[in-house]
């Protein structure tokens, strides 16, 4: 029997049978993870396929039941890009994680993960693992609203009451060694957020995030190391804009939303821990390329460490900004498709150190 859990907290998790499924919220985005059992028979596994069912958050009235897209397909359907055809009920994902962002407040979500058996032309469903979230829970109070009176700012971070903030001014080589401090205690996934050229010891270090942390990220033109060919590990992702798209600082505001602060870089760890930390790092017209001015660290604060990994993981994603325009190829321009007897890839399943597809498996169902 499937058990499933609603909660309205940044994680929420379900496990049923030999599967997890784990779900990271931010105000926008839903990161989705799944995980299974070793010995589970992967013989005639297809792969994954996503319902998602939207209710009224007051009325809980369904208005919205549906397969969730998936871009890669099979080659026997061809270059045919219906909602039907792409949808992960034909075509099953063969990944452990799925982002959905299309997200709205005032709604409740809940997301059923389907194990697909049989061939791409019989396929048979196997009982689903369901969550349920509430987004609007993340979202920011009617009373923090109204106090930001600039419109730039209502789209700020705001810290809990219960987070641990600190506040420094150091350089670059003392920001590297607190990020290698931070990096080396990750027990699962690192996020990586940067609006401007990061500095030699800065990318010497995420540069080197060993392969039992991975490390997703955006970073713009120019980042020093982003694709050398000699890292270490195939397990350090950094994606960049595509064309003239900028990456706009992160604006934080005080708890008291009487201050405004506006931050080039983020770096998150472990947002699905209970203990995640966020650090924050700003250039301003007074600093030196040798020096970084202002630095702030979060401790604690669940919510913000799930609302900046489900942002920054969706711009990494996608290659782009979340919301740009005109950059993005449709789904029908993207010929990908999944071999046509379903063989599943050994990348998913080998432990070697090189396979990240197996370690997204255990972070993104969150056990790390």
């Amino acid at each position: 029997m499937t058990r499933k859990n609603t909660q309205s907290i940044p994680v929420v998790r379900a496990s049923a049978r030999e599967y997890e499924l784990a779900a990271l919220v931010g105000d926008d985005a839903v990161l989705l993870g799944w995980n299974m059992d070793d010995a589970i028979d992967r013989s005639d596994l297809l792969g994954f396929a996503i319902k998602r069912t939207r209710r009224n958050s007051i009325t809980q009235q369904e208005n919205e039941c549906r397969w969730l897209t998936n871009h890669r397909r099979f080659a026997r359907r061809g270059d045919a890009a219906s909602d039907d055809e792409m949808s992960t009920r034909n075509n099953p994902l063969q990944q452990f994680h799925f982002l959905d962002f299309d997200i709205d407040s005032d709604a409740t979500y809940t997301y059923s993960m389907v194990p697909v058996r049989g061939t791409p032309s019989l396929r048979y469903f196997e009982a689903p693992v369901s969550v349920s979230v509430h987004p609007q829970a993340m979202a920011r109070s009617t009373e923090t609203t109204a106090s930001v009176a600039d419109d730039r700012r209502s789209n700020a971070f705001v810290p809990s009451a219960g987070a641990r903030e600190s506040y420094r001014h150091m350089g670059n080589q003392e920001l590297a060694d607190r990020i290698q401090r931070m990096t080396d205690q990750a027990r699962s996934a690192v996020f990586l957020y940067s609006a401007v050229e990061l500095p030699a010891p800065l990318f010497d270090v995420v540069g080197t995030v060993n392969s039992g942390r991975l490390l997703y990220g955006l970073a713009p033109e120019g980042t020093r190391g982003g694709e050398q060919a000699d890292r270490p590990h195939k397990t350090v992702h950094i994606s960049r804009p595509i064309g003239n798209q900028r990456i706009e600082p992160l604006t934080f505001l005080s708890v008291g939303c009487s201050e405004a602060l506006r931050y080039t870089s983020a770096l998150v760890t472990d947002p699905w821990s209970r203990s995640p930390d966020i650090l924050l790092w700003s250039d301003t017209p007074q600093a030196t390329p040798e020096r970084i001015v202002d630095t702030r660290s979060i401790s604690r604060d669940k919510r913000s460490a799930a609302r900046l990994a489900t942002t920054i993981f969706q711009a990494y994603a996608a290659g782009q900004l979340p919301g740009s325009v005109g950059s993005s190829r449709r789904p029908s321009d993207d010929a990908r498709h999944l071999e046509p007897d379903g063989r599943w890839s050994n990348v998913y399943f080998s432990r070697h150190a090189a396979s990240h597809k197996f370690r997204e498996r255990e972070i993104f169902a969150g056990r790390p």
